[in-house]
């Protein structure tokens, strides 16, 4: 409930509501595949588990739909760092994480497929040209902007409650009740993880 509140009154989800972006629907989605992914590491069988896997690829496909392969990139990194840093990366994690993405294919593929049906070349362009060579080299907007591009939407764009960060990273550190399953690292894995991964440019190859 804290949560929704501080995000729903910071300046960059309030600006970026009142605009016609993708990101408005892609934003909902990370969050709750990621909230699931969480979820389905605690599920006690085998049934449950695949449920959360089935619903995470339903949303990972609304995402591919919204804004291709941005969405599953960003939950991979922040959940995927999680695993590895809490050493909770296990075969049924892979399980649940390729379980979801051959179900987000599947959503998304109808339309893509229709799509490259109508406008042949559509899929290199914008899976190889827009994605792979936009990711890795400065061909795309933004792609030889300076590393800090995004810290001054971050900061500004996180106010009022940018300002409580500090009081987190010091009762994260202070605590001596860590939460199960360390979510506090969870935060920072999605935070820096996300972060890193938009500012990464060919030249950091």
């Amino acid at each position: 409930m804290v949560a929704g509140i501080f995000y729903g009154t910071m300046i960059l989800p309030v600006a970026l509501a009142q605009a016609a972006a993708h990101d408005v629907v892609l934003v909902p989605c990370v969050n709750l595949a990621i909230l699931l992914f969480w979820q389905s590491d605690r599920a006690k069988t085998w049934k449950s588990s695949s449920g959360f896997a089935l619903a995470i690829g339903v949303i990972l496909g609304v995402a591919i739909l919204a804004k291709g392969l941005l969405g599953v990139a960003m939950v991979g990194v922040a959940y995927g760092s999680y695993l590895l840093m809490t050493r909770r990366f296990t075969l049924a994690a892979c399980y649940r994480g390729l379980i979801s993405l051959l179900i987000a294919a599947a959503i998304a593929s109808i339309w893509y497929l229709a799509v490259e049906r109508r406008q042949p070349g559509y899929l290199h362009y914008y899976f190889i040209e827009r994605h792979v060579l936009g990711f890795a080299t400065a061909t795309q907007t933004h792609g030889d902007a300076p590393w800090w591009l995004y810290l001054p939407t971050l900061l500004g764009g996180g106010l009022p409650w940018i300002g409580y960060l500090p009081v987190t990273i010091r009762e994260s550190r202070t605590s001596k009740d860590k939460p199960a399953g360390r979510p506090d690292v969870l935060m920072w894995c999605w935070l820096l993880g996300c972060t890193i991964c938009f500012h990464w440019r060919s030249r950091n190859l």
